[in-house]
């Protein structure tokens, strides 16, 4: 079988964990540390996909602005100080400040069930992105599909 031609549907992950736009970035990081995932599709309220956010993304919030603060140095090692009894107050502020529709990313890189997983890789390689949100016709999330997913199908 050639594995090129696999529809993203027989690796993508149904169970995906939806942002809404309103939610602070505070909020965001403790979904992300929890489910213990890098991002996520933003729906509207009517369930369409209208965004995606990513650790990347908070991080280039959560370190904005001044980094002569020890605090905010010591926070330099890694997104998992960020937890909970680990923010410094000028982090912890930077995010509860933000909403996730201040940095949602727009321009989804998004595709089909039945599309093949070629189809899939090479929005992920072309965008440099690390998630390719998979939707039906009306843009509902219906799944997602991650580097590993494909590393797993090639093991198989």
């Amino acid at each position: 079988m050639d594995l090129r031609n696999v529809p993203a549907s027989e690796i993508m992950h149904t169970e995906v964990v939806c942002l809404n736009p309103s939610m602070n970035l505070e909020e965001v990081r403790d979904i992300f540390l929890s489910s213990n995932i890098s991002g996520a599709p933003v729906i509207d309220d009517e369930e369409v996909l209208c965004g995606v956010v990513s650790q990347s993304d908070l991080i280039k919030v959560g370190l904005a602005g001044d980094f002569d603060s020890s605090d905010d140095n010591e926070l330099l090692v890694g997104f998992s100080a960020w937890g909970a009894g680990g923010d410094s107050e000028s982090i912890a502020e930077r995010l509860r400040s933000k909403s996730v529709a201040d940095i949602m990313a727009g321009n989804i890189f998004s595709a089909m069930p039945d599309d093949p997983v070629s189809y899939v890789a090479g929005e992920m390689r072309k965008h440099h992105i690390h998630r390719v949100v998979i939707t039906d016709k009306d843009k509902h999330v219906v799944g997602i599909v991650t580097p590993f997913d494909l590393l797993k199908l090639l093991e198989s």
